[in-house]
C-alpha cells in the first residue's frame, strides 16, 4: 500500500447495506389449472381445451368491461400424462391419460380478483393456487429510489 498525494492505492471498501420499505402490493398473480383424466386420451384433451377456452372467453370479457384490471396473462400449451395402471388381481388395465392446461393472470384489482376466483373456483375442473402478491416494474423502482441514496 502506497499513501501518495493523500490516497491509498491499492485498497478497495465494500460496503454492503439493506434497506426496508413497505407498499400495498401492486399485482395479484393467479395461477389456474385445468384438467381432466380417463382412458381416451382425445376426449380428456376435449374437455380440457373447452375448459380452458371459457376461462380466456371470461379474461376477454373481463379485459372489455375494465381495460385496466388486466395487466397481463400466459395461456401454457396443455400437457398430457399417460400411466399403466394394474388391478388387484395383477392383471394390466387400459391405460390412464391425464391433460392438463394453465392459465397465469396478473391483475391490479381487487375486485376482479374477487370475480375470477369465485367463478372459476366454482368449477371442478379448475384448480386454483394462492394469489401471489407484488408490484410492478414501475412500482419496484419507485420503491427503491424511497429507500436508498445513491
Amino acid at each position: 500500500m502506497s499513501v501518495a498525494g493523500g490516497t491509498m492505492r491499492g485498497m478497495e471498501i465494500t460496503v454492503r447495506s439493506e434497506a426496508t420499505g413497505r407498499r400495498q402490493p401492486e399485482l395479484s398473480t393467479l395461477w389456474a389449472t385445468a384438467s381432466a383424466e380417463g382412458t381416451d386420451r382425445a376426449v380428456a384433451r376435449q374437455q380440457v381445451t373447452a375448459v380452458m377456452q371459457e376461462l380466456v372467453a371470461s379474461l376477454d370479457e373481463l379485459g372489455a368491461s375494465r381495460p385496466d384490471a388486466v395487466h397481463s396473462r400466459v395461456v401454457a400449451p396443455l400437457a398430457t400424462r399417460t400411466w399403466q395402471p394394474w388391478g388387484e388381481d395383477g392383471q394390466k388395465q387400459d391405460p390412464r391419460h391425464e391433460v392438463t392446461g394453465r392459465v397465469r393472470v396478473q391483475l391490479t384489482d381487487l375486485e376482479a380478483l374477487t370475480d375470477l376466483t369465485t367463478a372459476w373456483s366454482a368449477r371442478d375442473e379448475v384448480s386454483l393456487q394462492s394469489p401471489t402478491w407484488s408490484l410492478t416494474d414501475e412500482g419496484q423502482r419507485a420503491l427503491h429510489a424511497e429507500v436508498t441514496r445513491d
